[in-house]
């Protein structure tokens, strides 16, 4: 399957596509990070460098996501969604004087995004017993 890559996209050097994933209009994907398989990638969406994104992914319209996030297969992230990962987020060092980059530090928090994964209804004892009672 051939990656589909809106002609607004910027995809930077560094940045691995998985094959059949869809990268719509006005993306950033900054490198290097790593996008899976038959994912897609909405319009108007940052993915920072050093992002990890498994296969199957859904990513809506108008996400952030930032350094030090990976997300695995089969997620679906809702339109509009922000990730931070900084405790104390600030644009200068303590006394003003120095403009920080935007590099990690050792307030930058990794954040794993994972599928819920569903399984069978539980059922009780007490709902078994009730229903076998009733026969």
């Amino acid at each position: 399957m051939a990656i589909r890559l809106h002609p607004t996209a910027l995809i930077e050097d560094g940045v691995e596509i998985g094959d059949g994933t869809a990268v719509w209009d006005n993306v950033h994907i900054r490198g290097p990070s790593r996008i899976g398989r038959q994912c897609i990638i909405g319009e108007k969406t940052y993915v920072a460098y050093g992002v990890q994104i498994g296969d199957r992914v859904k990513i809506n319209a108008f996400v952030y996501i930032c350094n030090a996030v990976t997300i695995e297969t089969g997620v679906m992230i809702a339109a509009g969604t922000t990730f931070t990962n900084d405790r104390f987020p600030r644009a200068t060092t303590p006394d003003l004087s120095v403009l920080r980059d935007s590099g990690p530090d050792e307030h930058t928090y990794p954040t794993l995004v994972r599928e819920e994964r569903q399984s069978a209804p539980a059922v009780s004892s007490a709902a078994i017993s009730r229903s076998a009672g009733s026969q």
